[in-house]
């Protein structure tokens, strides 16, 4: 199987990249920045440069894989954290949508035990973007 990676060099994405390279499954790695290019080959996973706010890139990206590993990376420089976190899920569905990707993991962030105020995690998941949690 075919899986994109998003934060392949990250501490939970780093982790689940080699373990699906071990698996045996073909991994596209998606990093922001090229130097690090040489690090998500030595793994074994294939790197897909560019940034997940970048619709077109993730729609490219994306249409190359059967499944995604969807996560938002903490930007700590942004003013309202919801509004980016809100940006990012929509470059996903959007992208999830028009590539066709049909299986997606997406995995939250601190606070998510919590039942309120919990910061960014309280965004929307976009409403045109109909989840099925199996």
């Amino acid at each position: 199987m075919k899986i994109a990676v998003t934060g392949s060099l990250g501490n939970i994405g780093k982790n689940l990249t080699q373990l699906l390279v071990k698996s045996g499954h073909e991994v596209i790695g998606i990093i922001r920045n090229p130097e690090k290019a040489l690090e998500i080959e030595s793994i074994g996973a294939i790197p897909a440069i560019g940034s997940v706010d970048d619709p077109e890139f993730l729609l490219k990206t994306f249409s190359d894989a059967d499944t995604v590993f969807a996560m938002v990376p903490p930007n700590y420089q942004v003013v309202n954290s919801k509004v980016y976190y809100n940006s990012i899920g929509n470059a996903y569905a959007d992208a999830i949508k028009k590539s066709g990707v049909k299986k997606v993991v997406n995995i939250s962030s601190w606070g998510a035990h919590l039942p309120e105020e919990t910061g960014f995690i309280t965004a929307t998941i976009p409403s045109r973007l109909s989840l099925t949690i199996r």
